[in-house]
């Protein structure tokens, strides 16, 4: 905003986001995003899907196995979840199960990782259309191979994922938009910065401009004893957030008076910024 009064003229000037500050931050908040939905989708998509084909396949085994048994009958499983304690214990105390008890401990297993442990996915009415079915499939999809078997950690490795992705996500986006809603302001005329809490420093009122972090876009201004209300504090500045900050704190800093090389690095607006 411009004001003319006869030969002077007064014009202010208020920070927006800094161009390189906000393609970082919402290229970041945007990977993290990515990330958070590709891990919801592994976790209730990709991984159940996958650790279904396995089930399928050892089911298949299992009926084969319980064929060459004479144990087809004992396929149907109607509390699956007593039935692999069982089998678990079993293996403990014995050391090694038999192969049809391996057969059924493997499906029991396979179905326990993606959530499908219930009677209603191990109660077979007829194993004999079962193993028909489950052949068909098979056959269509020879040639191809079996998925390989989901550990204990697979799905709820994809929900952290999807966990703390999605809440790093939503804090940067919470961060930009916190950041944006900060404000300085600067009046040209009297090389004055009025900070986002109201308060306003001019040239003479900086004791030190301390750029022992300016290679960080940071800076901090010592402001002298007789300020009315800032006096003997250090305002911290971050020149990396918004546009047109450094360009003002260095007209303050010449016109103060207090010029010094920045510890023999380049101004920030040539710098690569840390992390």
């Amino acid at each position: 905003m411009a004001t003319d009064e006869g030969s002077n003229q007064t014009r202010t000037e208020s920070t927006t986001l800094d161009r390189r500050w906000t393609m970082r931050m919402g290229l970041m908040t945007l990977g993290l995003a990515v990330f958070s939905l590709w891990g919801l989708y592994d976790a209730t998509v990709a991984y159940p899907n996958r650790g279904m084909k396995v089930a399928e396949s050892d089911l298949r085994e299992l009926i084969r196995t319980a064929g060459d048994l004479g144990k087809s009958d004992q396929v149907s499983t109607p509390d699956p979840a007593a039935e692999l304690r069982k089998l678990n214990d079993r293996e403990r105390d014995q050391g090694s199960l038999n192969p049809f008890e391996q057969a059924k401990q493997r499906w029991l297993e396979a179905l326990k990782r993606v959530g499908w442990l219930s009677p209603e996915h191990t109660v077979i009415a007829n194993v004999a259309e079962k193993k028909a079915e489950l052949e068909a499939v098979a056959a269509t999809q020879s040639g191809q191979e079996t998925p390989s078997r989901l550990t204990v950690w697979d799905i709820p490795a994809q929900w952290a994922i999807m966990g703390v992705c999605g809440v790093l996500a939503l804090w940067l986006g919470a961060l930009i938009l916190r950041v944006a809603s900060v404000k300085y302001r600067w009046d040209e005329g009297a090389r004055a910065l009025t900070l986002p809490d109201g308060n306003t420093i001019t040239p003479s009122d900086i004791a030190e401009f301390d750029k022992r972090k300016w290679h960080k876009f940071l800076i901090e201004l010592r402001v002298r004893p007789e300020h009315r209300t800032l006096g003997g504090k250090t305002v911290k500045l971050d020149l990396f957030r918004y546009a047109k900050l450094e360009g003002w704190v260095l007209e303050m800093e010449q016109a103060s008076g207090l010029a010094v090389p920045a510890q023999g690095d380049a101004a920030p607006s040539n710098a690569t910024p840390l992390a």
